[in-house]
């Protein structure tokens, strides 16, 4: 700037015939606070300058470091800008993975929907996710959700796109066991549902054991077991007492939940003393009046856990089980009138023929 100032002035002798010294002096001082003014506007670029670099870095490390990876893809199909996380989920070097093809990290039988879900980023609302079977570079697959938008064209004019890549491997392998858990408990009822249902619990849960059990309609307190699943195999059917047990409280309705230290907490617990676990839940199981019938229970290989994760699991079977107890309590109930009506039937037939 200071080379264009002097070639713009080069040539340009100042007249200062006519100036008095007052003048040069107000000259002078107007020359030296503008010049404090351009050092000060100076001052204020380069503070500027510090923020915007400062404000760049924070955004590249925000950009790598993400929980999700990002992804921007050229309209020849081909990675132009990748995070950190994103080359770690494909497992290939963060520059190695600059100029692949995306296509090439998609299950080959999922090319299809891949290719749909391009069609419908490129359709009116220009944004759209899908879940794909992806695939790392060491040939390992994972399941991906793909949430992308429309991003541009190339000097071709072909639309780029940039998308956000996670891992939903675990919440995929969840929605396949609840629907295994669904179709096996579905046509099935009494014992065999309950049998079922525990099985698929413990698996789906990684628990030591689940039980389910029928509270006792002539003393609420009394706990007989409908199925119990411990230690990777059947375990026979028990009757106790809840009293001083981690579950007392279950049996009045509420819920319960230590994430550890249940064993020390309640050293006469039966099921805690036969099977030591790290971690303790018990659900009331109501039926539709609302009346507690049973209890689940499910003892955890692993102190703490994913309590929401399991509350939301849990919530969506207790009501099925606790119809299923209170079906078998009705049809004891009429098999125990049956039995009444057809001892009063043959009293009555040996009465009438004495007569």
């Amino acid at each position: 700037m200071r080379r264009q100032a002097e070639a713009i002035l080069k040539g340009q002798k100042p007249d200062l015939e006519g100036f008095s010294r007052g003048d040069v002096e107000r000259l002078v001082h107007e020359l030296q606070v503008h010049q404090i003014e351009l050092e000060l506007q100076n001052e204020a670029l380069r503070q500027t300058q510090q923020a915007l670099e400062l404000a760049r870095d924070e955004y590249a490390d925000l950009y790598d470091r993400a929980p999700v990876g990002y992804v921007t893809v050229d309209g020849g199909g081909a990675i132009a800008r990748a995070n950190a996380t994103a080359a770690a989920l494909f497992g290939v070097e963060q520059n190695a993975l600059l100029g692949q093809p995306f296509r090439q990290f998609v299950a080959r039988d999922e090319q299809d929907a891949y290719h749909f879900f391009l069609v419908r980023l490129q359709g009116a609302e220009g944004r759209g996710p899908v879940e794909l079977t992806l695939v790392r570079g060491d040939g390992s697959r994972f399941r991906g959700r793909v949430e992308g938008r429309m991003e541009g064209t190339d000097r071709q004019g072909r639309p780029g796109w940039r998308a956000a890549v996670s891992d939903v491997t675990a919440e995929a392998q969840a929605r396949e066991d609840l629907r295994l858990i669904v179709e096996g408990t579905a046509a099935v009822t009494g014992g065999d549902f309950f049998r079922a249902l525990v099985q698929h619990l413990a698996h789906l849960l990684a628990a030591r054991v689940v039980l389910v059990g029928r509270l006792d309609p002539g003393a609420r307190s009394r706990l007989h077991t409908r199925a119990v699943w411990a230690d990777e195999d059947w375990a026979e059917n028990l009757s106790f007492d809840l009293r001083n047990m981690a579950c007392e409280q279950v049996g009045r309705g509420e819920k319960c939940f230590y994430p550890s230290g249940a064993a020390g907490r309640f050293p006469h617990d039966p099921l805690l003393a036969r099977w030591p676990a790290a971690s303790y839940r018990g659900l009331p199981l109501r039926d539709a009046a609302g009346e507690t019938r049973g209890i689940l229970v499910v003892m955890g290989k692993a102190p703490g856990g994913a309590q929401a994760r399991a509350e939301s699991i849990l919530a969506l079977f207790a009501g099925r089980a606790a119809a299923e107890l209170a079906r078998e309590e009705s049809e004891e109930a009429l098999r125990r009138s049956h039995e009444r009506y057809q001892s009063f039937v043959e009293h009555s037939s040996e009465a009438i023929w004495r007569i």
